[in-house]
């Protein structure tokens, strides 16, 4: 036995890769191909079927992956070429009686994984069942995205560590798993937490590098034991409002509202981060985020000026698309073109979440 597995019926994700040799003298065949129905208890010939065949390069891709190999030939006379590459995602992938294709008319010696794959096939949606903490396609829960190729899942947990894994549907979750969510490598994420050794609240930003070992956990809080995460949050630009203690004079300090993206920059997950205030934070609130600005126009670029017909052209664009009237209906100026982002609201749609942490 080669391989083991559940059966999953009309399964069209999970693709077979396979070399094998056709007879005992026989040429050396490669195929992909997917098995979406058996029989119980009956047994099926994935090979072309001739005496003595052999199966020398098997691989399970719950996503379609398609590697690169590389074959090694046995030496003979007049031979010139002993190795050569072959890519998985240069094959069709047919039906499992497929008799497949030619991979060697010469005997091969040895069969080597080159490269990992990637998926050959159209994006998955995805979805997370919370209650048994698996993920799904069957649309049970809560969904992640549509993942293909390279694309990973960011995880955090209740202690402030996180970290990268996979979208196979056998993913295992750990039971203190906090924060589940499709990864974006350009997405900026705020940390506050009390540092160890100072016992003071430190904030800081950082991005997660998509090169990092996956399934490994990583702090976003250091190293010290006696660190205590409080909060990560994923907008771009976070809003804080502090509130102090009484100071050695008897005078409260007035509440600060602190714009954390003006206060530190964006540095490594590995980094401390900055104190949040000199003063002693009794009390610190999560507000509604800012927008990001708009886009400038370059300094050094001089305004275009406008002639008198295209003024009159802007004007009376501005009046169809304030009044909805001739041209494209109103309606229609709320389309965008794909692959376009969506102006974001002035405002958010729904009363913004506040989170508060007492110290």
């Amino acid at each position: 036995i080669i391989h083991i597995d559940v059966f999953r019926k009309n399964d069209n994700r999970t693709i077979y890769n396979m070399v094998y040799r056709s007879g005992r003298k026989g040429p050396w065949l490669i195929k992909r191909f997917a098995v979406l129905g058996v029989t119980r208890d009956k047994e099926y010939e994935l090979t072309a079927g001739e005496p003595d065949s052999k199966v020398v390069y098997f691989t399970v891709n719950p996503n379609g992956e398609a590697e690169t190999i590389k074959v090694l030939l046995r030496p003979k006379p007049k031979l010139k070429r002993t190795s050569f590459e072959f890519d998985f995602a240069d094959l069709a992938i047919k039906n499992r009686n497929a008799k497949g294709n030619i991979l060697s008319k010469h005997a091969v010696r040895q069969i080597t994984i080159r490269d990992e794959g990637v998926s050959t096939l159209g994006a998955r949606d995805i979805w997370y069942d919370e209650s048994i903490k698996r993920l799904n396609t069957d649309e049970r829960g809560r969904y992640l995205g549509a993942f293909s190729g390279d694309d990973k899942l960011f995880q955090l947990f209740e202690n402030g560590d996180f970290k990268l894994s996979g979208y196979e549907l056998s993913t295992h979750f750990d039971e203190d798993l906090k924060l589940l969510r499709k990864f974006n490598p350009d997405e900026v994420l705020s940390t506050v937490y009390v540092e160890g050794e100072t016992q003071k609240i430190y904030v800081k930003r950082f991005q997660i590098e998509s090169d990092i070992v996956l399934n490994k956990r990583y702090s976003s809080i250091g190293e010290h034991p006696e660190s205590v995460f409080k909060q990560l949050v994923l907008d771009a630009y976070p809003m804080l409002k502090l509130e102090f203690d009484v100071n050695k004079k008897g005078v409260k300090p007035e509440d600060e509202e602190l714009s954390v993206a003006d206060f530190i920059g964006v540095k490594s997950f590995k980094a401390k981060g900055k104190r949040l205030s000199n003063k002693e934070v009794v009390k610190l609130t999560f507000l509604e985020p800012l927008m990001p600005p708009e886009k400038e126009a370059d300094a050094g670029n001089a305004p275009e000026t406008k002639t008198e017909n295209q003024a009159a052209e802007s004007e009376e664009t501005n009046k169809e698309r304030l009044s909805g009237k001739p041209g494209k209906p109103a309606e229609a100026s709320d389309k965008k073109e794909p692959g376009k982002a969506t102006d974001r609201p002035k405002k958010p749609l729904d009363p913004p979440k506040q989170m508060e942490f007492e110290f």
